[in-house]
This record gives C-alpha cells, sequence and structure tokens, in this order.
C-alpha cells in the first residue's frame, strides 16, 4: 500500500504534525510510504512548529489509500500504532493525571483543537460515563468509519497505559458497519462491540472515571496541564471560526445564556467582528446556534432519560413548545418521536 499525494486548494488545514503522526503510525505498521509523503516528513522535522500546517487535502488523500480495503480495519491498526511522542506536552500531561476523567478531558481538548471535525460530546448518568464522538458535516465527514474508529482504539490504548489496573470499557458503539471480524474488534477493545446504531460511542462504568489510581507523577499536573493549554491554543489559531463557535455550543452543559454576547465575551472577539467573520465563512450566528441546539438536543434524547421539559431548559428556550417547534423545524421529527426511535 502506498500513500499518493498532491497539493489542491483548500481553505482548511491541518496541522502538519497531524499528517506526520499518520504517517508515523503507517510505517510501523510497514504501510509503503510514497516518496513524497517522505518529503512531507521531512519538512517536519525541518520546519518542527506546532504553528505548521497544510492543506487538509493530503490527510484526505492519506485515508484514500487508508481505507482503500474494506475488509482490513485500517482505523482500528492506526488508533493503536498511534503515538505521542510528536507532542510530548500530552504525553507528560496524561503520565501525571491521577482519574481517568482528568486523562479523558485532556484528550478530548488534545482533539478537538488539533482535529476540529472531530465532534465529542460526555453524557453521564448513574451508571455510565458516554464519550460520544462524530464527524462533523464537511470534507472529513466521508472518513467518518476510520476517524471514529481511530480514535476509539488509540484511547482505548492509552487508557490501558495510564490505568492499566482499572481501565475497563462497558462497550463500544459505531454508527457504520465493522470493516472485519467482530473478534478482532472485541479483541482490540476487551469490550462489547455493537454496530449498526445511531450514534458512536465509548461507554465506561461511570464510577471507575473518578477511581484514584495514585500517580505519584501528580505533583506535576497542574504545570503539565498549563504546558498542554499553550502548545493548543497555538493550534487553535488556524481553524474557522464557525468550528469554534460551534464547538463552544457542542461543550457546553446548558445553553440558557449562550446568545451572541455572551459567545463574543467567551471568544475575546468583538460581537461585530464576529458577526463579519462568521458571514465570511458562509454561516450566521443564529444558523449555528440552532444546529447546534438540535444537536446537543438529539444526544440528550438519545443517551438520557431527562424529561424534554428540562432538555427545552437547557437548550435555552422559553418552554417545551418553541422548543420542539425549532426541533421538528431541523430534524423533521418532534422531540417525543425522535427520542422514540433513537433510545
Amino acid at each position: 500500500m502506498s500513500f499518493i499525494i498532491s497539493k489542491k486548494e483548500s481553505t482548511e488545514a491541518v496541522p502538519l504534525i497531524v499528517i506526520h503522526s499518520v504517517v508515523k503510525a503507517a510505517h510501523d505498521l510497514n504501510f509503503e510510504i510514497d516518496e513524497k509523503v517522505r518529503k512531507i516528513v521531512l519538512e517536519y522535522h525541518l520546519y518542527k512548529d506546532s504553528k505548521t500546517f497544510t492543506d487538509i487535502e493530503l490527510l484526505k488523500q492519506l485515508l484514500d489509500n487508508l481505507t482503500e480495503n474494506e475488509s482490513f480495519p485500517a482505523g482500528i491498526k492506526i488508533g493503536e500504532a498511534f503515538n505521542l511522542d510528536l507532542i510530548p506536552e500530552l504525553e507528560i500531561f496524561l503520565s501525571s493525571c491521577s482519574t481517568l476523567r482528568d486523562a479523558m478531558q485532556a484528550l478530548m481538548m488534545a482533539v478537538q483543537n488539533l482535529l476540529p471535525f472531530y465532534k465529542i460530546r460526555t453524557i453521564e448518568s448513574d451508571n455510565y460515563f458516554n464519550l460520544v464522538v462524530k464527524i462533523s458535516d464537511g470534507p472529513m465527514s466521508s472518513y467518518s468509519c476510520f476517524l471514529i474508529e481511530a480514535l476509539f482504539s488509540s484511547i482505548a490504548k492509552f487508557g490501558r497505559a495510564v490505568a492499566p489496573d482499572i481501565f475497563k470499557l462497558e462497550k463500544v458503539i459505531f454508527a457504520h458497519r465493522l470493516n472485519g471480524s467482530i473478534r478482532e474488534y472485541r479483541n482490540t477493545f476487551n469490550s462489547n462491540v455493537f454496530a449498526g446504531s445511531t450514534y458512536n460511542a465509548l461507554v465506561f462504568p461511570c464510577g471507575l472515571m473518578d477511581a484514584d489510581f495514585k500517580n505519584p507523577m501528580a505533583k506535576y499536573n497542574k504545570k503539565a496541564r498549563e504546558a498542554l493549554q499553550k502548545k493548543l491554543e497555538e493550534c487553535k489559531e488556524r481553524q474557522k471560526l464557525s468550528d469554534q463557535v460551534s464547538k463552544k455550543f457542542f461543550l457546553a452543559d446548558e445553553l440558557k445564556k449562550y446568545n451572541i454576547e455572551t459567545m463574543s465575551g467567551l471568544m475575546n472577539i468583538n460581537k461585530r467582528t464576529l458577526q463579519r467573520r462568521l458571514q465570511k465563512e458562509g454561516y450566521s450566528f443564529k444558523t449555528i446556534a440552532s444546529t447546534s441546539k438540535c444537536e446537543l438536543a438529539k444526544e440528550m434524547l438519545t443517551h438520557s432519560s431527562v424529561s424534554i421539559e428540562e432538555i427545552s431548559k437547557k437548550l435555552g428556550f422559553s418552554d417545551r413548545r418553541s422548543f420542539s417547534r425549532a426541533f421538528q423545524k431541523i430534524s423533521g421529527l418532534s422531540p417525543s418521536k425522535f427520542r422514540k426511535t433513537n433510545s
């Protein structure tokens, strides 16, 4: 298998460190690396800088080659081979965490800053901690199977490394069909695996997330977190503003006060500047807010038993009727029918 890379014009970019990490993982799996990709790897070593970005088309063509064999779970293999030696700040932070919740938050923060097309949200119940992931609409949506599998297998790998004595998955859920045998997937995750669902999720026993595994490196956690945040802020500078706004909505616990004034304050941008830059990207704040609220509502309707009235309040609607009207306009179903169909 070889990687054939060609540059095309694109308004989106990814950190070169991501391209290099995928290539390195593929090399460790003995994939044949195209000469043009070797040039990219050399370029990274010459200009090793978290602010170095490259066209997203390069990542897309890498994934085209990796996914050409439908019977081979390439995403799982790349995720298992992926390592953090190119992002030492993340590696140091993970090694200083004393709970899986802290480690999971760091991974979520890193993934969403380096690869903004991932949308990650946590949903907790009395018994389970759900890490729900989707790929946003756009140029990377056609690679969602590979990207979801790679992320899930890498999280499982790092979870076992951080907390080998306690790490455990309750189940793994995929929205797509599996590219390989169910046994291979179960062996990877050491857990039950389900495919063909309406969503993607890693499901953990809730009590596992805050279990203290007595990490002797925990005293360095605060400084490690600061170093990681600084590193990720450098990468964030090149993200599309519409992606950043959407992510703010997606990660919010409640949206009662998330109007454009609040958002501009959170992002340290003047309200008019925010509106103008979003318009330049082809979006309006109102459109992003409506779409984001609908996606959040879908998550809560699917993964929790929270009442529709409470969901309406969390999302900032005045009452259930106005929420139901807005939800049905975007999704085509009433909230109650959507919950019945997807839960």
